[in-house]
């Protein structure tokens, strides 16, 4: 991979970090554990998951390899280099599909005030929100849920390669899941950059870019 790109996913990653911090550094009483233990992991970690659930994207790889890959002209040669096994990816992909759900899960929490206890509504209150940042919050959140569920790896737990879903318990009910989420996985690479500008106006909204 384009050892720029590489710098430039590291830079965001140290400025997700340091927004992270600042964004939380006022908390509301201490929630019951394990919730307030999970809340202060995602404070910390939720920008670094989003940019490695970025990373290993499909899409991503496919695009910098499309873009960004060897040769990029005729009559030059190969670059050569290690190559990472796909399905060591896809297992790390997974992961942070698993980590961006719950993730994402907590930020709407706060978003809409807390409602789940562990939240932070002086910092995320839509009414306490400086003018226009209420809507990019809002747009990253919407433009990951549609990132997160037009996932390829999605696709394959919702039923890819299901050959009778009529053969399986709730069949009906989780074909019609299949057909939705195989037609978000259409638009997989729209929400892959709405996603990707909306985090980078969230950032700059706060002033942290």
């Amino acid at each position: 991979m384009n050892h720029k790109i590489i710098l430039f996913l590291l830079f965001l990653a140290f400025i997700a970090f340091a927004h992270g911090e600042e964004e939380h550094a006022e908390e509301m009483p201490a929630p019951p554990e394990p919730i307030n233990t999970l809340w202060f992991i995602h404070s910390w970690t939720h920008w670094m998951v989003w940019i490695g659930f970025i990373y290993t994207c499909y899409y991503f790889r496919f695009f910098i390899g499309h873009k960004l890959g060897h040769p990029s002209h005729c009559a030059v040669p190969e670059k050569e280099g290690e190559y990472l096994p796909e399905d060591s990816l896809k297992q790390i992909h997974g992961i942070f599909v698993w980590l961006m759900i719950i993730w994402t899960a907590i930020h709407i929490s706060e978003i809409i005030g807390g409602q789940f206890g562990y939240g932070h509504p002086e910092v995320y209150s839509l009414s306490e929100l400086i003018p226009g940042e209420e809507i990019w919050e809002w747009m990253y959140v919407v433009s990951t849920v549609l990132f997160l569920s037009s996932c390829h790896y999605i696709r394959y737990l919702t039923g890819s390669g299901t050959k009778c879903f009529s053969c399986l318990a709730f069949g009906r009910q989780r074909q019609k899941v299949f057909t939705i989420q195989t037609f978000l996985n259409n638009y997989h690479g729209h929400f892959f950059w709405i996603a990707i500008i909306a985090s980078v106006l969230v950032l700059l909204s706060g002033g942290h870019l």
